[in-house]
């Protein structure tokens, strides 16, 4: 088993220490994307994606579910049992984007 580095600024998946790997896993702040294709692409995320994201799931009831579930408010489960994972997801691309450009 390898070392587990996330706290050492590696992402989800780290192979820098694995003899079997052929590509390294570089730290996150060794990478940077300046310009072109992927720069439009992060920053339409950036500043429209992941506030639709939150607006559509503020909507759809899935942070009442978890405002429920925590006894802020009351009221009825709304959606399938595994809803809460699309807010996980979209809390993992909020830490990503947060980690390529903090943010207030």
């Amino acid at each position: 088993m390898f070392p587990h580095h996330n706290s050492t600024g590696f992402g989800p998946v780290n192979t820098s220490q694995s003899p079997y790997a052929r590509l390294k896993t570089l730290e996150f702040e060794n990478v940077s994307i300046k310009e072109g294709f992927w720069t439009k692409k992060t920053n339409v995320n950036r500043k429209v994606s992941l506030h639709f994201g939150f607006e559509m799931l503020e909507k759809a009831g899935n942070f009442n579910n978890l405002r429920i579930a925590a006894g802020l408010i009351k009221g009825n489960y709304r959606g399938y049992v595994f809803i809460d994972s699309d807010i996980y997801k979209w809390l993992e691309a909020v830490a990503w984007e947060m980690g390529r450009e903090p943010d207030k």
